[in-house]
């Protein structure tokens, strides 16, 4: 009987973190771009789309159509957003059930398990950069960026002694 090794667990773990912060980034970013929307939407004197947004549970998936109603978007641009929605939900609710378990059971599974992980991160982190993209569009008017409003934690970051595995960054 094998035993299960901390060293080929894990890698998994960490992927598997990596690719929830992402989606979780992403969910958080379609949350302030409504709420940017609907703050230029009270200085026009509009009602805003979301009053309720503080006060109840949206999805994603509700989150990202109160977007479309105000942000004009291209096939392209839905669809990665979309693909971002679709694999936050499914890493949040659904990863670690039978198949993907089972998988960890043997190197190829685990390798498998790992690209996979990879390329959900990478969807998230594409939806995110869009919604950013979108946020500094409204960010602009007042002179400033999610760069230059994100720059003062990074300056405050300290490095550790740990390397990690190229890929998981």
């Amino acid at each position: 009987m094998g035993t299960i090794k901390k060293k080929e667990i894990t890698p998994i773990m960490a992927a598997f973190g990596l690719a929830v912060f992402e989606g979780q980034n992403f969910e958080h970013g379609l949350g302030h771009l409504l709420w940017i929307i609907d703050e230029e939407l009270k200085k026009e004197g509009r009602k805003p789309l979301n009053d309720d947004i503080d006060k109840i549970r949206i999805t994603s998936g509700q989150l990202f159509r109160r977007v479309k109603k105000v942000e004009v978007l291209s096939d392209k641009e839905i669809e990665v957003i979309q693909r971002g929605i679709d694999d936050r939900n499914y890493l949040v609710h659904h990863y670690w059930k039978n198949e993907n378990m089972l998988a960890t059971a043997t190197p190829d599974g685990r390798k498998k398990i790992l690209e996979d992980l990879d390329d959900r991160r990478e969807n998230c982190r594409q939806a995110r950069r869009l919604v950013g993209k979108l946020i500094d569009a409204y960010l602009v008017k007042y002179g400033t960026s999610i760069s230059a409003l994100s720059s003062p934690f990074v300056e405050q970051w300290i490095n550790d002694e740990q390397t990690f595995n190229d890929k998981l960054h």
